[in-house]
């Protein structure tokens, strides 16, 4: 993903939460905007697991939700069917969404 005007010095200004690696999870290195970057295989299949910081809203959570689900090959969804992907968590102290790509 390119980065846009801001992206960067956002995630430099935030701080990396601490987290505890899940044991078979590969530790990737972060880029400038992934506070975290993981890769999980299992058997003949991988997965990847990025923890990212934006500046305010970079287009809406359905924008970036619908734009990830395309990256990977799946249809975009409606906003109840989003609402459906999407969990809300605690990460170090901070409000986040655990977003389902299935």
């Amino acid at each position: 993903m390119t980065a846009l005007p801001g992206m960067e010095s956002t995630a430099a200004a935030i701080d990396t939460p601490d987290w505890t690696v899940p044991a078979g999870w590969e530790v990737l290195a972060p880029t400038t905007i992934r506070k975290g970057n993981f890769q999980i295989t299992e058997g003949s299949g991988k997965v990847e697991v990025t923890v990212t910081a934006f500046p305010g809203d970079v287009g809406g959570l359905a924008a970036n939700v619908n734009r990830w689900r395309r990256q990977i090959g799946l249809p975009p969804l409606d906003d109840q069917a989003l609402m459906q992907s999407i969990e809300l968590i605690d990460v170090d102290g901070r409000e986040a969404y655990y977003v389902h790509l299935l």
